[in-house]
C-alpha cells in the first residue's frame, strides 16, 4: 500500500516536474534556514540550563539609584550581602557562595601569564558541579594554599593538563603568593557566562591593598553572589523580602533628600535564575552577554521564512489544481469519501516537505561553518541531543501541515458538479482570492525585512560614525599598572619616557580606557555642593593626570586645566589626598548643577563626604570639559568629575603619529628597561569602538542573509505562479494577439495583474516595519531621523516591486510573443 502511495505521488511530481522542483528548492532553502535559526535560538537559550538544580540557582544583582546618577544595574554585589542573606534567608536558602574575579599575573618558573584567577567560597563546588579531571576541588576550596585549574589553562601555564601538585606562583598587586595544584576540572558545557580558568579559596587576607576595604562595605560591590534555594521556596517571595536586606543594614542618610527615604530607595538587591543571566543585557559591568529581544525576532524570522515556503507550497499545489479536477470529480463519483481524500493529499504533502528535509540538512551543514565564521553567530548543531531531533521533527511537522492541510482540505471539499461545470478549479473565485492573499502576505514579510536590515544597517553606521567627543583613532593604551609594585613605582616615570619616543604625541595616566568595564564596582563619596541645597549626590568619577584632556582631544569649555604647579595631585607612593583639591567636571555635570553655563561652575566648591556624612575632602572646580561618550557609545554623557590623582591610574593612554608596528616596539622596549618582567599589555583604541557595536554589527548581517532567503523563496513562488498562470491565459493571450495587440501592451498588461497584490503587500508592511523599527531605535540614545523611514519604505516596496518584475518578465514576455495560431490549436 505504502509503494503503491509513493509510486502515486512520483508520478504526481513528474507531471510538473518544474513546479515540483520549485516547490521542492523553496521548502529545501527555507527549512534550512529556519533550522539554522532555530538551533540558533535553542544555543542561545540553553546557557546554564545543565547545572543540577539549574531552576533554583539565582545571582544576586545589585541596583543603584543614587542621587546624581542614572540608575545602574551591576552583575555584582557586596561581600556581606551573601553573609546576610544566610542569616536572613536561613530557612529559604539551601546553599550560598561568593565569587571574586582577580586580574592577575601567574608565573610559572621564568615564564609570566597575564589572566584571572577566581576566589570563591567552599560551597560554590556544590553549587556548580565541576567535572572533576584530577585531584579534588573540595579540598582545594578548603585550603588556602591549592589552586585548581581549568584544563585550558593548565596546558597554557604548564603545557600539560598532568599538573597535580605542581606549583605556580600568583602575583597580585601588592603581594605574591605560592600555589599547589590540587585540581583539574573541565566545565560541563562551554554555553555558560561563568567565566573560570582558575579556582582558589576566598581569603580576604589576599589582597588587602586592593580588596581589603572594598569587602567591608555596602557601597562597593566586587563580588558575584550565587544562592540556591531549597526545593519548596518561592523565589517571588524571596524576591519580595529582599528590600529588608537593605533598609536593615544599610544607612543611607547622607544620600537621601528627605526623611522619608529608605535604604532600599537607593540601594537595593534582586535575583536573576542562572539560565536567564545570558539573555539578559542590563548589567553595566557585563558588557559580553546575549540579546533577549535579537533571539525572538529570529525566531520570528525563522517562522516568517517557513510560512512563506509553506504559502508556496500551498499556492503551487492549488495552482495545479486543475491537473486533480478529474481525479477528485471520479473518485467522488466512485465512492471515495472526503476522509479518504484530505489523507492522500496530506500524505502528498509530507512526501514533498520529507523530501524538501533532506536537502535542507544537508544544506544545514554546508551552510553552518560559514555562517558561524561570517556572522560571528553561536551555532552548535549536537545531534547526539534528543532536543536537536525534537526541532527537526517539530519544523517538518509544522512546514507539512502549514503547507499541505489547506490545499488538502480544499482539493477534498469541492463537488463534482461545480468542477465538472466550470471545467477548472482555477476559475473558483474563493481559490482565486486566496492565492491572491498568499502573495501579498510572501512580499508584505520581503518588504518589511528589507526595511529592517536597511534602517540597521544606517543607524548602526550613524551611531558608529557619530563623533563621540574623544579621539577616535592613534591612541594605543597600557593597561594593569595598578599591580606590581615596581609597576606602581615607576609608571609616572615610564609616562615621561614615552612622551619622548618618536612619533608620540602625548601620554596620559588614568583610572580607566573608553569603553572599560571595571573589574568590580567602585564608588567614591558623597558629594555636596558648597552654598547649594542640603542635598548630596554621587557622581561618575574618573582619576586622570593633567595630560589627559589633551591626549584624547576632548575639549575644554571653560577654565583651565590640571597642572602640577598650581594644583596638588593624589599620589602613589603616600600623599593623602585629604585637604583641598581641584576637580574638573563636563558640561552634563554643569547642567545637572543648574548652571546657567560652564563659566558660572568655575570657582565653585565641591565638598566630599563619606557615608558617615563626615567632610573628608573639598575640591574647587577650575575647569569645564566638552560632553563625551568615554565608557559607552551607546549611552547618553552622564554628569562626571575628574579628580586630579594618580594613585589609582590603571591604563597609560598614548597618543602618537606614524606607524603602530614601530610605535609598539619602542613601548615594549621602554617596558621592559623600566619594569623588568612584568608582563606588558597593550591594545589600540580602533578595536574597541569597534565591538561596541559588534552584537549590532552581527543582527544586521544574519538579518540581512535570512532577508535575502526569504526574497528569493518568494520569488520562487511567484515565478511557479507565473509559469502556471500563463498556461491558464494562452487562449487570452492568442486572441488579444489576433485582434492586433502588440508585445509590450500584452507585457504590460500581464506585469500589471502581478504587481497588485506587490502594491498590496506594501500598504500592509510599511506600517507594520514603521511601528517595528521605530521600537527597536528605542534602544539607542541618539536615532537617525525617523523621518529618513518614509523613503526607505518607498524603497523596499520599489524594490520588491522590481525583483517582481524581473521574476515574471520573462515568463510573461515568451507568453506574449508566442504565435496566435498555437493558442487557437492549444485550445
Amino acid at each position: 500500500m505504502i509503494k503503491q502511495f509513493l509510486q502515486i505521488v512520483a508520478g504526481a511530481v513528474g507531471k510538473n516536474r518544474a513546479l515540483a522542483w520549485i516547490n521542492i528548492a523553496g521548502l529545501a532553502i527555507a527549512l534550512a534556514a529556519s533550522l539554522i535559526i532555530v538551533f540558533y535560538v535553542q544555543h542561545e537559550t540553553s546557557y546554564d540550563k545543565h547545572w543540577q538544580h539549574a531552576e533554583r540557582l539565582y545571582r544576586l544583582n545589585t541596583n543603584f539609584d543614587l542621587p546624581g546618577r542614572a540608575p545602574y544595574r551591576l552583575a555584582t554585589t557586596s561581600s556581606l550581602l551573601v553573609p546576610a542573606m544566610r542569616e536572613a534567608f536561613a530557612d529559604e536558602i539551601d546553599l550560598a557562595a561568593r565569587a571574586r574575579t582577580l586580574n592577575v599575573t601567574y608565573r610559572v618558573e621564568e615564564e609570566r601569564f597575564k589572566s584571572t584567577v577566581v576566589a570563591v567560597d567552599p560551597d560554590f563546588n556544590t553549587l556548580f558541579a565541576l567535572n572533576v579531571a584530577a585531584g579534588s576541588l573540595q579540598n582545594t576550596l578548603n585550603d588556602t594554599a591549592g589552586i585548581a585549574l581549568r584544563e585550558d589553562q593548565a596546558l597554557r601555564l604548564f603545557g600539560t593538563d598532568d599538573v597535580l601538585n605542581r606549583t605556580l606562583t600568583i602575583e597580585y598587586p601588592s603581594s605574591t603568593v605560592d600555589y599547589r595544584v590540587t585540581a583539574v576540572y573541565r566545565m560541563p558545557a562551554d554555553n555558560s557566562v561563568l567565566e573560570l580558568p582558575a579556582l582558589i579559596r576566598f581569603d580576604e587576607a589576599i589582597e588587602p591593598a586592593l580588596f581589603g576595604a572594598a569587602l567591608d562595605t555596602w557601597y562597593q560591590a566586587p563580588v558575584a553572589s550565587y544562592l540556591r534555594l531549597k526545593s519548596e521556596v518561592n523565589a517571588d517571595l524571596v524576591r519580595v523580602r529582599l528590600g529588608a536586606i537593605s533598609d536593615n543594614n544599610i544607612d543611607v542618610a547622607p544620600l537621601s533628600p528627605g526623611p522619608n527615604t529608605k535604604s532600599s530607595d537607593r540601594l537595593f538587591f534582586d535575583m536573576s535564575n542562572i539560565s536567564d543571566l545570558h539573555l539578559d543585557p542590563t548589567f553595566q559591568n557585563v558588557r559580553e552577554a546575549g540579546n533577549r529581544t535579537a533571539v525572538q525576532a529570529f525566531a520570528v524570522i525563522a517562522i516568517l521564512i517557513l510560512l512563506i515556503a509553506c504559502i508556496n507550497f500551498a499556492y503551487l499545489t492549488l495552482a495545479k489544481s486543475d491537473s486533480y479536477a478529474a481525479e477528485v470529480s471520479i473518485r467522488k463519483i466512485l465512492g471515495a469519501n472526503k476522509k479518504q481524500l484530505l489523507l492522500k493529499y496530506l500524505g502528498e504533502s509530507f512526501v514533498v516537505v520529507g523530501m524538501a528535509l533532506l536537502i535542507g540538512l544537508v544544506l544545514v551543514e554546508l551552510l553552518s561553518p560559514i555562517l558561524i565564521y561570517w556572522l560571528g553567530m553561536s551555532l552548535q548543531v549536537d545531534y547526539s541531543k534528543p532536543d536537536t531531533y525534537l526541532n527537526i521533527v517539530g519544523v517538518y511537522l509544522l512546514a507539512a501541515l502549514l503547507g499541505g492541510l489547506y490545499p488538502a482540505l480544499m482539493l477534498s471539499n469541492f463537488r463534482p458538479a461545480l468542477v465538472l461545470k466550470l471545467r477548472s478549479m482555477q476559475q473558483v473565485t474563493a481559490l482565486s482570492r486566496f492565492k491572491n492573499m498568499l502573495l501579498v502576505f510572501q512580499f508584505g514579510v520581503a518588504i518589511a525585512l528589507v526595511i529592517a536590515t536597511s534602517v540597521i544597517y544606517l543607524q548602526v553606521e550613524f551611531v558608529s560614525q557619530r563623533n563621540p567627543g574623544f579621539k577616535q583613532n592613534g591612541l594605543v593604551f597600557i593597561t594593569d599598572l595598578f599591580g606590581r609594585q615596581v609597576v606602581n613605582d615607576n609608571k609616572q616615570v615610564l609616562r615621561e619616557q614615552i612622551k619622548a619616543l618618536p612619533g608620540v604625541i602625548d601620554a596620559s595616566l588614568s583610572s580607566y580606557h573608553p569603553m572599560a568595564t571595571t573589574a568590580f564596582a567602585r564608588m567614591s563619596a558623597a558629594h555636596q555642593l558648597e552654598g547649594g541645597a542640603d542635598e548630596s549626590f554621587i557622581l561618575a568619577s574618573t582619576f586622570v593626570d593633567e595630560s589627559f584632556f589633551p591626549t584624547y582631544d576632548i575639549a575644554l569649555v571653560a577654565g583651565r586645566n590640571f597642572s602640577l604647579d598650581q594644583d596638588q595631585p593624589a599620589l602613589a607612593g603616600g600623599a593623602s589626598a585629604a585637604g583641598h583639591r581641584a576637580a574638573i567636571i563636563n558640561e552634563a555635570a554643569t547642567r545637572f548643577f543648574g548652571f546657567s553655563d560652564p563659566n558660572a561652575a568655575i570657582g565653585k566648591v565641591l565638598i566630599d563626604k563619606n557615608f558617615s556624612g563626615q567632610i573628608v575632602s573639598t575640591y574647587s572646580i577650575i575647569g569645564v570639559v566638552a560632553d563625551n561618550q568615554f565608557y559607552s557609545l551607546k549611552s547618553v554623557t552622564r554628569p562626571e568629575i575628574y579628580f586630579f590623582n594618580l594613585l589609582y591610574s590603571d591604563v597609560l593612554s598614548v597618543s602618537y603619529t606614524g606607524s603602530s608596528d614601530m610605535l609598539m616596539t619602542n613601548l615594549r622596549s621602554a617596558w621592559n628597561a623600566l619594569m623588568g618582567d612584568a608582563v606588558f599589555t597593550a591594545s589600540f583604541i580602533e578595536p574597541l569602538l569597534v565591538s561596541e557595536f559588534s552584537q549590532e554589527r552581527e543582527e544586521r548581517q544574519m538579518l540581512n542573509v535570512f532577508s535575502l532567503f526569504a526574497i528569493f523563496i518568494a520569488c520562487l513562488g511567484l515565478y511557479g505562479a507565473a509559469t502556471f498562470s500563463m498556461e491558464h491565459r494562452t487562449k487570452e493571450i492568442g486572441i488579444r494577439k489576433a485582434l492586433g495587440a502588440q508585445v509590450w501592451e500584452l507585457v504590460t498588461l500581464l506585469l500589471w495583474q502581478f504587481s497588485k497584490p506587490v502594491l498590496l503587500a506594501n500598504c500592509i508592511a510599511w506600517p507594520i516595519a514603521l511601528w517595528a523599527m521605530l521600537a527597536w531605535l528605542q534602544r539607542f540614545p541618539y536615532q537617525i531621523d525617523a523621518l529618513i523611514l518614509i523613503p526607505l519604505c518607498a524603497l523596499a516596496g520599489f524594490i520588491a516591486w522590481s525583483i517582481a518584475w524581473v521574476t515574471v518578465a520573462g515568463t510573461t514576455t515568451k507568453a506574449a510573443s508566442q504565435r496566435p495560431v498555437l493558442a487557437l490549436r492549444y485550445e
